[in-house]
């Protein structure tokens, strides 16, 4: 529900209520939920963690933190190795 709210918030214009630094903290708080249910887990979850790492990523371009987005998409690669968007973000960053 976290990634999903976190969407919503990001993808929204602030007009219609969305909001974007409400988005991060929600996709940080999805990223570490996720974290928490592979932990106890021998898989990880079918779907959205990649995503919510991909999210995340977003969000800290946003605040012009490449490192840390970098670091995101190479842990939603790590889960979903063929994620095409996570892949391009990080073909973007590393560009320059």
């Amino acid at each position: 529900m976290l990634l999903l709210d976190g969407i919503g918030d990001y993808e929204r214009a602030r007009a219609a209520g969305g909001d974007q630094e409400r988005a991060f903290s929600k996709f940080k708080k999805a990223v570490a939920a996720f974290e928490a249910e592979r932990q106890d887990m021998d898989q990880v979850p079918g779907w959205g963690a990649a995503e919510a790492y991909v999210f995340l990523a977003r969000s800290y371009l946003d605040h012009g933190d490449e490192v840390a987005a970098r670091d995101a998409l190479e842990r939603s690669l790590l889960l979903a190795p063929e994620f095409l968007e996570a892949r391009r973000l990080l073909k973007r960053i590393t560009a320059g």
